[in-house]
């Protein structure tokens, strides 16, 4: 017989709980290391899709305003007060609801003043009913697009600090700076910043009502700002 044979017949017990021992060493490394990768792989592409989620929800805003100043036949910029009643309007503060159940009502009031107070936007009261279609549509669309985002960021937060294997396996150190929180005009904000500024929910707080926290309190645009000639 092979002498390396009878030796290793001879010390099958130490022989089989030498590899034992090697199996559970490799496989004290390996699975750990394999579970990791898998949590944060899942971990990064969560984080791409809030992500973009967040930059969709951003432009269509941006071209919810665009489309509503042009039905109105009133460039941006032309009076601050009525560029802050067109934010507030797409953002949902003048659609009706349970707690304010004359919310359209008071656009309209807020749309007159700024026609009294400037003749020459003569268009707003031509065109006002165009305009009001375009600013209903806007809120119900983007109104839906928050809705998105916070599903996914809840779901995001519950998958991080859920389980304890993505807990103890890499799930604890997200956010990372693979989450964006990217605005025109401004720094894009990554991690901890951007989970912060995502949960900022622009929706006022007479209009959030399917949520419970982060509403803000909307700013008279008729107040003693000051604002742009015509």
């Amino acid at each position: 017989m092979n002498p390396t044979l009878e030796w290793i017949k001879k010390h099958m017990p130490a022989v089989i709980g030498v590899a034992a021992i090697l199996l559970l060493v490799l496989g004290l490394l390996v699975i750990p290391y394999a579970i990791r990768q898998g949590v944060i792989s899942d971990g990064n592409s969560q984080e791409a899709d809030i992500s973009a989620v967040y930059k969709d929800a951003q432009n269509y805003f941006s071209a919810c305003e665009t489309k509503t100043f042009q039905s109105a036949g009133i460039v941006k910029g032309q009076v601050k007060a009525f560029d802050q009643i067109i934010s507030d309007a797409v953002k949902g503060r003048y659609q009706d609801t349970p707690q304010s159940p004359d919310a359209s009502a008071q656009f309209a009031i807020q749309v007159k003043a700024i026609q009294e107070r400037y003749p020459d936007l003569k268009s707003l009261g031509n065109n006002f009913d165009n305009l009001l279609a375009v600013v209903n549509g806007c809120q119900s669309d983007f109104r839906d697009s928050q809705s998105k985002l916070l599903s996914q960021l809840a779901a995001f937060n519950k998958w991080r600090t859920g389980s304890w294997s993505v807990r103890t396996f890499g799930g604890s150190k997200f956010p990372n700076d693979n989450l964006e929180a990217a605005v025109t005009g401004q720094p894009t904000l990554t991690g901890k910043e951007a989970l912060a500024k995502m949960r900022e929910l622009v929706l006022t707080a007479g209009t959030a009502d399917a949520y419970t926290t982060g509403t803000v309190v909307p700013k008279d645009p008729m107040g003693s700002s000051s604002e742009g000639g015509n």
